[in-house]
C-alpha cells in the first residue's frame, strides 16, 4: 500500500488522527482532524484547557500527553485556531522509532451521546457561576480595605503627624517622615487595590465614568499613555454587562502592559441603535492569535463574560504588533 493510499484511508476514518513530536510539533493531521481544530500540519499542537490550568513544581512537563505514562483516554476542552474551546474525547499512544524520535498520536472525537454537550453546558455554567463568585467577593473584600483597613492607616497617618509637633531630635524627625512617606504609599496603594477589586464608581455613575477613572490610575501606576473615547449613550445596559466589560477592558489593558510591553493603549466605545460596540487597541508586541497555546485562561474567560451577557470579543494581532481587541454588546 503506497503513502497516497494510507492518507485516503486516514482521511475518512470516523475520528480525527494527529500526530504529533515531543515538542508538539504536528506533523500529519487527517482531514477529519483539521475539519474539527482548523489547526494544521506545521502548527505547535496547543494545550488543553486543564494542562493550562495545571500547577507544577520545579521543571515537570506541562503537557499530560508528554509524561511517561499519559492518559490513555480522557476527556477535555481545546482550543480552535479562533480560540474558542470544545470538548473532545481523547485516546493516546506513544511511538518511538529506532532512531530515538517519539512521536504523539492523539485520536480525537467530540462525544456522541448529549452527555458531553450537556458537559460542556455544566462547566460553562460552573465557569461563570464562580465569576459571579468571585466578583460578589471583590466587592466585599474592597469594601473592608476601603471602609476598615484604610480608616485604620489614615487614622495611624493622623497620629504619625501629631508627633510631630512633639519631636526636636532630628534622628527621630527624619524616622517620623519616614513612616509618613511609607504609610501616604500603603494608602494610595490601598485605594488602587480597592478600585481595581470593585470599582464603586461603576456602580454610582456607570461605565464611562469608571473607564476614565481607572485610566487615570493606570496611567499613574504604569506610566502608559491612554486615548479613551467614551460615548455617553442613551440606552442602557444591564449593569452586570458593564461589569463583564470592564472586566474586560481591565484584562485587556493588563495584557497588553504585561505581556505586550504596550506604551500607548487607545480604548473606544460607541453605541448605536441596537449594541454598544467596543475596541481596545495596543502598540505592543502582539501576538500569534493562530497559536493561542500559551496564552493562559485569560482569554478563555474574556470569552465567557461576553458570553454570559450576549455579547462577543475578537482578537487582531500579530507578532511584532499591535493588537486590536474588540467586540458588541446588545442593549436590553
Amino acid at each position: 500500500m503506497d503513502g497516497l493510499w494510507m492518507k485516503t484511508v486516514l482521511d475518512h476514518a470516523p475520528v480525527g488522527i494527529v500526530v504529533m513530536d515531543e515538542q508538539r510539533v504536528i506533523h500529519f493531521m487527517n482531514e477529519r482532524a483539521q475539519e474539527m481544530t482548523n489547526w494544521r500540519t506545521g502548527d505547535t499542537f496547543p494545550h488543553c484547557l486543564y494542562c493550562q490550568a495545571r500547577e507544577l513544581t520545579g521543571d515537570g512537563e506541562q503537557c499530560i500527553l508528554a509524561l511517561d505514562d499519559p492518559l490513555p483516554v480522557f476527556q477535555t476542552q481545546l482550543p480552535n485556531h479562533d480560540g474558542d474551546y470544545e470538548i473532545y474525547d481523547v485516546r493516546t499512544d506513544k511511538l518511538t522509532f529506532p532512531d530515538g524520535n517519539t512521536y504523539m498520536i492523539l485520536a480525537l472525537h467530540r462525544p456522541q451521546s448529549t452527555q458531553g454537550n450537556d458537559q460542556l453546558k455544566v462547566e460553562r455554567l460552573l465557569v461563570r457561576e464562580t465569576m459571579r463568585v468571585q466578583e460578589v467577593e471583590r466587592k466585599r473584600i474592597a469594601r473592608e480595605l476601603h471602609d476598615h483597613i484604610g480608616q485604620s492607616v489614615y487614622s495611624i497617618f493622623l497620629g504619625v503627624q501629631g508627633m510631630k509637633n512633639h519631636l526636636s531630635d532630628p534622628k527621630y524627625m527624619n524616622h517620623l517622615r519616614t513612616m509618613e512617606t511609607h504609610l501616604e504609599q500603603t494608602m494610595d496603594d490601598i485605594k488602587l487595590l480597592s478600585k481595581e477589586l470593585r470599582p464603586q464608581v461603576l456602580d454610582s455613575l456607570g461605565l464611562c465614568k469608571a473607564l476614565q477613572v481607572a485610566v487615570t490610575d493606570w496611567q499613574t501606576t504604569y506610566g502608559v499613555q491612554f486615548e479613551v473615547d467614551c460615548e455617553i449613550f442613551n440606552k442602557e445596559l444591564f449593569k452586570d454587562a458593564e461589569l463583564q466589560l470592564f472586566r474586560v477592558m481591565q484584562e485587556a489593558v493588563r495584557n497588553a502592559i504585561r505581556h505586550g510591553q504596550a506604551r500607548h493603549i487607545t480604548i473606544r466605545l460607541q453605541a448605536d441603535e441596537t449594541s454598544l460596540r467596543y475596541e481596545i487597541i495596543d502598540n505592543g508586541q502582539g501576538f500569534d492569535v493562530h497559536n493561542l497555546r500559551n496564552t493562559g485562561l485569560g482569554l478563555f474567560h474574556m470569552k465567557e463574560r461576553m458570553k454570559m451577557v450576549r455579547g462577543d470579543v475578537k482578537w487582531d494581532s500579530r507578532i511584532g504588533g499591535p493588537t486590536r481587541i474588540y467586540g458588541h454588546i446588545p442593549f436590553v
